[in-house]
């Protein structure tokens, strides 16, 4: 069990990123936002049931569920209606340095990201043969965040998606 909530944990810390990169984006554009944010508040599936579409997410083998993350996309525009994308992709570190991530995508693909002073870095210190998520800003090739996951770590309790009640 503990497995199934390491992997949910680790969805949901990607989805808290790109979360916290919206609501940024949110006060960025002011109103256009903050209009539309009472429809979370009553949504009938923010408990543990999935909208039906969604459902069958729960067959995928706690295992396999890293692998099934294929990335997300957000497009925003800021308050001069400029375009502001935000990628967040997951995959298995493949060359490590001091300034730089290999990574081979979940997506299939090898992505590479140049790592700075700005890089934010959450987790594990990522190694080779790690499972980490990478989020960029603009399509750009420099990582925004990189998220680093220990799938030996257990989340006693977990945030309340990853809760499992019988």
């Amino acid at each position: 069990m503990s497995r199934v909530k390491f992997s949910l944990a680790v969805l949901g810390t990607s989805l808290v990123l790109v979360g916290a990169l919206g609501v940024a984006g949110m006060f960025a554009v002011g109103h256009a936002f903050a209009n539309a944010a009472p429809f979370m508040q009553q949504a009938q599936w923010s408990g543990q049931n999935l909208p039906p579409e969604l459902s069958g997410l729960k067959d995928i083998p706690a295992a396999d569920r890293f692998a099934h993350f294929k990335g997300i996309q957000a497009n925003l525009t800021d308050k001069d209606g400029k375009p502001l994308s935000v990628t967040v992709t997951p995959g298995v570190a493949t060359n490590v340095s001091s300034t730089s991530l290999t990574l081979n995508g979940n997506d299939g693909a090898s992505h590479t990201y140049t790592l700075d002073a700005q890089t934010i870095t959450h987790g594990q210190t990522v190694a080779q043969g790690q499972d980490v998520v990478v989020v960029t800003l603009n399509n750009g090739s420099n990582a925004t965040a990189v998220v680093g996951v220990d799938p030996s770590a257990t989340h006693q309790g977990g945030p309340p998606w990853a809760q499992h009640q019988r």
